[in-house]
């Protein structure tokens, strides 16, 4: 399974990178996705970010992720 993950701000800084693609054995659920993302760049584990999957920001729950969603990881908003 092939996942496309967007980094946004900050997090985009972190990682080096906009975008990249994550290859992957199984199905993933979005939480399992924030764990390989944290393994992967454990500097994740400092900053707070939201998880959007198809544009819909994800609160606490965990959804099965599909190889056509849209994954971004966003840092925090702030404004006013």
């Amino acid at each position: 399974m092939k996942i496309k993950v967007k980094y946004f701000g900050l997090l985009a800084d972190l990682t080096g990178c906009s975008e990249e693609v994550i290859d992957a054995e199984n199905n993933l659920s979005s939480r399992e996705l924030q764990e390989l993302i944290h393994n992967k760049y454990p500097v994740f584990k400092e900053y707070e970010f939201n998880l959007a999957v198809n544009q819909s920001i994800l609160q606490r729950e965990a959804v099965k992720l599909e190889e056509k969603d849209e994954i971004a990881f966003l840092p925090p908003y702030a404004g006013g």
